[in-house]
């Protein structure tokens, strides 16, 4: 069965209302201070999906915490990671153009006394004139596979 993007966008976009809602009941296991993927061995790699669960498990870090998310929204009222992944995926549910996602780890060298794997979560749309890729990265501590939530950026050009 084939799932349009449209479709695949729409329950993201209700995915990250739920997590992100001031109401919504905590994640298991997100401690306060660090979200994590659970279960999965530290040496084996980041999957596409455990990389996106994180990043949907730690949208409610304000926009604020990094001057890169300076006004990136897609909304003025933007205050959130959430509220700026949600406005891209409702530009991946238009049908005109092209969308797809860009899900990827890359390794970073040792630092005493951790590693690293610095994520990136890329929103591409081209449509026209429009052409342009949009997106956060992060850093996800190998040997406990739990995000730095400090460590959010945005990325984006077009």
């Amino acid at each position: 069965m084939k799932i349009g993007v449209g479709v695949v966008a729409f329950f993201l976009a209700i995915g990250l209302t739920a997590c992100c809602h001031p109401g919504a009941p905590a994640l298991p296991g997100s401690g306060g201070a660090l979200a994590s993927s659970e279960s999965t061995p530290s040496a084996i790699p980041l999957s596409k999906k455990e990389i996106l669960k994180l990043l949907l498990a730690n949208c409610d870090i304000p926009l604020r915490a990094d001057a890169s998310c300076a006004g990136v929204g897609s909304d003025v009222s933007d205050a959130t990671i959430g509220d700026y992944v949600g406005g891209l995926l409702v530009q991946h549910s238009q049908r005109s153009g092209q969308n797809w996602i860009d899900v990827a780890c890359e390794l970073q060298p040792a630092t005493a006394p951790s590693q690293f794997w610095k994520c990136t979560v890329v929103f591409h749309r081209i449509d026209g004139e429009e052409r342009g890729g949009w997106g956060v990265t992060f850093l996800v501590q190998v040997s406990t596979r739990t995000v730095l939530r400090n460590s959010f950026r945005c990325t984006g050009a077009g």
